[in-house]
């Protein structure tokens, strides 16, 4: 049987937390930061590369409104 380390079960869910919106950016930084003992700056650049499913893209072409 495969056993998983609690903490890094515990980070990948501050991830997901993150990646969806729940959480802010300095929030999952400082969080993952005294969980895995990484610097804040590693984790800022590992969180920097985690695309956010909360966004939404508006087109930026096409046609003006009156107004």
């Amino acid at each position: 049987m495969v056993t998983t380390n609690p903490k890094v079960e515990r980070c990948l869910q501050i991830i997901k937390q993150y990646k969806f919106g729940n959480n802010t950016h300095d929030q999952t930084v400082q969080e993952m930061h005294h969980l895995s003992g990484l610097s804040p700056f590693v984790c800022d650049a590992f969180l920097s590369h985690i695309k956010k499913d909360n966004i939404v893209e508006f087109p930026t072409g096409g046609r003006k409104l009156d107004g």
